[in-house]
């Protein structure tokens, strides 16, 4: 029951909060039209992924249908961040302006550990992932993505 119920409250307070394209995570990374790949210990900047080719193979790879919200272990240590962005599709719309791009969330990877953090401006999410879609973040680190 705890978990529907963090769902549908994450869905209302990002209803709210106008942020119209992370509504879940499968939502947030199949718009995303841009991810920065980031060491997080490094702070630099490793690769970007910007062709369809590219952002479908992402999102394939994450595996998203098989996430279970989980309680991030201690001590897990962050390893990649991964910004996804989409352009701001109602600022076009509504008020004549040109698209930009906007940042939707950030994926936080793990060393060793098969979770995923989700950072939003209104906080933060963590999820257990399949051992495949964590060895792929992982090996995001290692070299340039495709």
């Amino acid at each position: 029951m705890k978990k529907p119920l963090a769902l549908f409250a994450l869905l209302c307070a990002l209803l709210l909060s106008g942020c119209q394209t992370a509504l879940l995570p499968r939502d947030a990374a199949a718009r995303a039209q841009r991810v920065e790949i980031a060491d997080a210990a490094a702070g630099e900047s490793l690769d970007v992924l910007e062709s369809e080719r590219g952002l479908e193979a992402f999102v394939e790879a994450l595996k998203l249908e098989d996430w279970q919200m989980a309680e991030l272990p201690e001590g897990a240590e962050l390893e990649g961040l991964f910004t996804l962005y989409q352009e701001d599709f109602f600022a076009a719309l509504f008020r004549g302006e040109p698209a930009e791009l906007q940042e939707i969330c950030t994926l936080c990877s793990y060393r060793e550990v098969p979770y995923l953090t989700i950072q939003t401006g209104l906080g933060d999410i963590s999820f257990f992932i399949p051992e495949s879609a964590a060895a792929y973040l992982h090996s995001l680190m290692r070299r340039p993505a495709a």
